[in-house]
């Protein structure tokens, strides 16, 4: 769970700080960081290690993505993170969204995309 939670907020920076300005070079600088961070949630040194690898394989092969860089990149209405709220039967359920934005489709219609990023 600490590898996907660590993955998305580095997928919701890459997209509100423009994708152009991410890189392979870029996420293994931060290897250090990232193993601090997992440090921080109480894994071990060699998990650390492991897990922080494993996060910037992640980011690396979306960026590395045609569809990858596409999610990724500026679109109308982009929020990463988005809370919603939904009722039934008078009960509220909260779900977070990953990535949602807007996108026009060839027939000029716009559609908004709601994105679930997986590791697997």
């Amino acid at each position: 769970a600490s590898i996907g939670t660590l993955t998305h907020r580095y997928l919701e920076i890459i997209a509100q700080q423009s994708i152009e300005k991410w890189n392979a070079e870029r996420i293994s600088s931060l290897s250090g960081a990232m193993q601090y961070w997992f440090n921080q949630q109480g894994y071990s040194v060699a998990e650390s290690v492991e897990a922080a690898n494993q996060v910037q394989k992640l980011l690396t092969t979306a960026l590395a993505s045609e569809d990858g860089r596409w999610l990724l990149q500026v679109h109308e209405q982009a929020v990463a993170e988005h809370a919603v709220t939904m009722f039934d039967n008078e009960v509220a359920n909260t779900y977070v969204v990953d990535r949602t934005f807007i996108v026009q489709d060839i027939h000029g219609n716009k559609v908004r995309w709601i994105i679930d990023y997986k590791s697997v």
